[in-house]
């Protein structure tokens, strides 16, 4: 069953400086550990800072930073709305163990900006961790995604852009899928926000950047906003400042509607905070502020995390005893009466073979076969399991494929055993694998 939390967090008095955002700018961070290019143009970069403890993999936290949609705002430095504004608390979640991608984007009054390319900047950040978390240490089955402001209607787009359709002009295939929104005083829903939009910005900013209202584009609206796809099947959690107080109503609504999908959404109101209060690291909030992340994280991981390790280890055993051809310990962790079936690229009819079939060519095998996973799905309830996971295949050293596994588990009295499954053997078109080549 789904949970609904509502909490309310004390703070002391802020200092009249401690949350503005030319507070945050004049903070003094250290540089990024490296600064990528996830695109070619000069706004699509993002910085990426490593924790200086403990060991890799990484947990990662990507930011996306807000400003009303926007490249610049009346009034206020333009730095204010770019990704600079998040340099301490990247910094700060660093500090804390946690990896950070910083990622600029382009805005309203950017070529390019708005509709859709600013989807497509923070749809292609995301997907850039997987070519990058081999080489930093970063572990793509621990990353949350946290926006401020409007980056919060991104944030929460980002979880749910798996579940576009193929005909909208913002599908990808096979996107990366996070495992857990954090949404910084920032908006639920941006048709609900939209009419309204003149109370939180000083410009009419989201028709701007969408190019239009819903009335005219009901189209881009949709795919633009996490409803019409929830359940999002992640955590989700507001930690509410000025903005959240001043749109309760659209905040809980969009809780109510997740709920009543399933997904779990928790507000979590830090009391006398403003706009940017929850971004500061010296900020009394950041007591509230910093454990929510890691709380999600460690969510993220999985709630039996034993459990998880067990099914995942049967399936490494059993890409292990593919290469050393090691008949006996592959019926450890085969069900000899189970079943796979393939799907080729090539040949697109479905071919079953039986497992005990593998299990009778596999000592005679000539060939070196080698089998690499990552980003795994696991599933658990009770004593089923299911992993679906990205993979390539080697031959005798050679890369010869790639494509989808989806394996089926069962625990039996001598443990988590495959009971069958189905993959895909795709030759073309397979991304570069974030383990880098075979060792």
């Amino acid at each position: 069953m789904t949970r609904i939390i509502i909490t309310l967090v004390a703070a002391a008095a802020l200092g009249a400086q401690s949350g503005s955002p030319m507070a945050l700018l004049k903070e003094e961070v250290p540089q990024a550990d490296v600064r990528l290019q996830y695109g070619p143009g000069p706004l699509q970069v993002g910085e990426l800072r490593l924790p200086k403890g403990g060991k890799p993999p990484y947990p990662v936290v990507m930011l996306v930073h807000g400003g009303c949609w926007s490249n610049e705002l009346p009034k206020l430095d333009p730095r204010a709305v770019s990704f600079e504004l998040l340099r301490p608390m990247a910094a700060a979640l660093a500090d804390a163990g946690i990896a950070t991608w910083n990622v600029e984007y382009r805005r309203t009054g950017d070529a390019g900006g708005g509709w859709p390319g600013s989807f497509e900047d923070v749809a292609s950040a995301t997907d850039y961790l997987r070519g990058i978390a081999g080489k930093h240490g970063l572990d793509l089955n621990r990353v949350v995604v946290a926006g401020h402001s409007s980056g919060g209607h991104l944030a929460a787009w980002i979880a749910a852009r798996p579940k576009l359709p193929a005909s909208s002009p913002l599908f990808s295939k096979d996107p990366l899928r996070v495992k857990a929104v954090i949404n910084l005083d920032g908006i639920a829903d941006p048709l609900t926000f939209q009419p309204v939009e003149s109370k939180a910005c000083p410009t009419p900013a989201l028709s701007r950047f969408m190019g239009g209202t819903p009335a005219e584009h009901p189209d881009r609206y949709r795919d633009a906003s996490p409803v019409p796809f929830l359940p999002l099947g992640v955590p989700q959690e507001f930690i509410g400042g000025s903005l959240v107080r001043g749109f309760k109503d659209q905040i809980e609504a969009y809780q109510a509607a997740a709920q009543a999908k399933g997904d779990t959404v928790t507000i979590t109101a830090l009391e006398g905070a403003g706009h940017f209060d929850m971004l500061a690291p010296r900020s009394p909030h950041w007591a509230s502020v910093l454990p929510r992340f890691q709380a999600l994280l460690a969510q993220s991981a999985g709630g039996a995390a034993t459990e998880r390790d067990a099914v995942l280890a049967t399936v490494q055993k059993f890409f292990d005893t593919m290469a050393s051809k090691d008949v006996a310990e592959a019926r450890r962790v085969l069900m000899a009466d189970g079943r796979f079936v393939s799907v080729r690229d090539d040949r697109p009819e479905p071919r079953p073979s039986t497992i005990q079939s593998y299990l009778d060519g596999l000592a005679a095998r000539k060939q070196d076969y080698r089998e690499r996973m990552w980003e795994p799905d696991v599933r658990i309830h009770g004593a089923i399991a299911t992993v679906w996971t990205r993979y390539d295949f080697w031959v005798d050293g050679k890369f010869s494929h790639c494509g989808i596994d989806g394996f089926d588990l069962v625990k039996t009295p001598e443990g988590w055993k495959i009971a069958g499954g189905v993959y895909t053997v795709e030759r073309t078109g397979c991304p570069p694998s974030p383990l880098g080549p075979l060792k």
